[in-house]
């Protein structure tokens, strides 16, 4: 008399291959998902950082005409290297007009401050600050060009053709 042969229940080799490959491609996606995520955070932050730097720029030029330390005349025309160790003053001009080809433009990482000063952490950002009159047709104070400044800061972020630049008008409010 033959035995009936009872039916064991068990997954087979192939709905176990077939199992893996659906929680590896879950995976996969998951991770590929995350990295587009950090990334997308990084390059938020690198915008962060260059708009601000860009701000600080104006700042530092407005706390130069606010301080008294430099006269509204000492605002001079032309591309300058500025920072908040310069104690209120324009000295260092830029080696070139590009900020991107500018090599005393570059900004380190001092004690958490970006400075033009080598030390510290070299950092992938460079920022100009550019002074120059307006045009006649711009002009917003009744003593003409001489009591007006252009203050336009450029930041490049190296890795990235894109310079972020920043324009504001300084009167001489005194």
């Amino acid at each position: 008399m033959m035995e009936k042969i009872q039916n064991k229940k068990g997954f087979t080799l192939v709905e176990v291959l077939v199992a893996l490959s659906v929680i590896t491609l879950g995976g996969l996606s998951v991770f590929a998902f995350l990295n587009q995520t950090l990334r997308s955070a990084k390059l938020s932050e690198d915008a962060i950082i260059v708009s601000n730097l860009a701000r600080e720029g104006i700042e530092l030029v407005r706390s130069m005409r606010d301080s008294g330390n430099v006269n509204f005349d000492g605002l001079s025309v032309g591309n300058w290297i500025i920072d908040s160790n310069d104690n209120y003053s324009i000295s260092v001009p830029a080696d070139s007009a590009d900020v991107t080809n500018c090599s005393n433009c570059r900004l380190y990482l001092n004690s958490q401050l970006y400075t033009h000063t080598p030390g510290g952490v070299t950092t992938k950002y460079k920022r100009m600050i550019t002074l120059s009159d307006p045009t006649p047709d711009h002009v917003i104070c009744k003593g003409g060009s001489d009591c007006e400044r252009v203050v336009t800061v450029r930041v490049a972020r190296d890795g990235s053709s894109a310079v972020y630049t920043l324009v504001t008008y300084l009167t001489d409010w005194r």
